[in-house]
């Protein structure tokens, strides 16, 4: 389950993730992007990663779609997480062409807004 949290920074989405994606979750995402950034507008991703429990094929479909539709528009992805994660996490940015990825530890919150930031 995806959750919609509060942004620092009006170009970024906050996403705490939960449990298992499902594709009202990819959907969700998508209305959200196109209400605050429209088509063309370029954004971020902050994904908070409390536990995930895998997705369903619904979501991993809707999901590509998503991801397909709005790829030009991704700037940077942070992932914060527990230790577990980091590792797995890592590999997300070899597959993502054209994108900033950078992972971060659950207590460097901070440390991933700043990055975030820079231009």
């Amino acid at each position: 389950m995806f959750t919609i949290l509060p942004s620092q920074d009006p170009s970024t989405i906050v996403v705490e993730v939960k449990g298992e994606a499902t594709g009202r979750d990819a959907l969700h995402l998508d209305e959200y992007i196109e209400t605050q950034f429209k088509d063309e507008d370029r954004f971020n991703v902050i994904a908070y990663i409390k536990e995930m429990n895998g997705i369903t094929q619904q979501g991993l479909l809707k999901g590509m779609k998503v991801d397909a539709k709005r790829w030009k528009q991704f700037d940077k992805f942070a992932i914060i997480s527990h230790k577990d994660w980091i590792t797995a996490s890592a590999k997300v940015g070899k597959y993502l062409p054209g994108i900033q990825v950078e992972v971060f530890e659950d207590k460097e919150q901070e440390k991933a807004w700043k990055w975030m930031k820079q231009q």
